[in-house]
């Protein structure tokens, strides 16, 4: 994975780039010496001594050849310590503030939108950073005005709508009259009435029985708080926000309505079943997904869980 990534950084393709540019250069200078040096220097030879001896001119070519080969050598190790003092300069001068800005994006994408890089000299990629900036400005004045938009459009619906709940309320108390169809219809979808409805007897039994089960097999609560660990420990390792629950019911903060939505759907798909929870449930910017825990859940079950929330949270941009 260190070999991975110091492949694809910055830095490293740099190095790569003069060291290539490097092997270029000393193999063309190679075949050009080797290729005319030698006549060269054996016309010098020639034109200063005369008629050369056989084994001299052979014992001089040699000589030339080792010559070149030394120097190209020891040129190239000293154009090789070059290119990676340069290049560590240009990894602090131009990789660092990239990575910066890589980092800084990130965070943008997850919904950090007050995040700032420093701007640094007026070169190019000061203007980045500066251009980095006035986006994410922008972003964040966006994302202000979307929250005092959804507010604004919350207080002005919650008049006429306590409105309408105190009509309700009074149907249902029998203080105004209306007739059968209306009764019938707030009754199946007004949520007073709804949330405030009945236990049927059915129900009654079955909690009761449940309150039973709990009471004497506690080994089943244990077992719900070590799921509970398990799955804790997993959302965390992953870098999801769960905040400082305490119960087997773990919020995964989404801060987000449409993000909370689509992760639901992802999971849903994926074949992990939770519920999303959005305002007025919870204030606007606390949107969450709701993970709820039994005891009778396996670790492999949980595990499967986990491998799908890592999967699609990172497809959602929120680990």
């Amino acid at each position: 994975m260190k070999l991975v990534r110091l492949r694809r950084s910055l830095p490293a393709k740099l190095l790569v780039a003069q060291l290539l540019v490097i092997a270029t250069g000393s193999l063309t200078l190679l075949v050009v010496a080797l290729s005319i040096g030698p006549a060269v220097f054996r016309q010098h030879v020639r034109d200063a001594l005369g008629v050369v001896p056989a084994d001299v001119s052979r014992h001089l070519d040699m000589a030339y050849s080792q010559a070149t080969l030394i120097s190209l050598g020891i040129a190239t190790g000293a154009a090789v310590l070059a290119a990676l003092g340069v290049s560590w300069f240009v990894s602090v001068r131009v990789a660092r503030p990239i990575r910066v800005l890589a980092e800084a994006a990130q965070r943008v994408a997850r919904g950090e939108h007050d995040t700032r890089v420093p701007v640094g000299e007026p070169d190019e990629l000061g203007m980045l950073a500066d251009a980095f900036n006035q986006m994410a400005s922008a972003l964040d004045t966006a994302e202000q005005r979307r929250r005092e938009l959804l507010s604004d459009v919350a207080h002005e619906l919650r008049t006429p709508l306590a409105t309408l709940q105190g009509y309700v309320e009074a149907i249902s108390d029998g203080v105004i009259a209306a007739d059968a169809e209306t009764i019938d219809y707030l009754k199946h979808h007004s949520r007073p009435l709804i949330f405030s409805a009945s236990m049927s007897p059915a129900n009654a039994a079955a909690v009761l029985e449940a309150v039973k089960i709990m009471v004497g097999e506690p080994e089943r609560i244990a077992q719900l708080w070590r799921n509970t660990a398990r799955m804790k420990q997993g959302l965390r390792h992953l870098k999801f926000d769960i905040g400082d629950s305490e119960t087997p019911i773990l919020p995964l903060y989404c801060r987000d309505l449409l993000v909370a939505f689509k992760l639901c759907k992802r999971l849903q798909e994926e074949g992990v079943f939770v519920n999303p929870v959005v305002s007025p449930a919870v204030a606007p910017g606390h949107e969450l997904i709701r993970i709820s825990l039994m005891a009778t859940h396996t670790d492999h079950q949980i595990d499967f869980a986990l491998d799908k929330l890592g999967k699609v949270g990172k497809e959602l941009g929120l680990i």
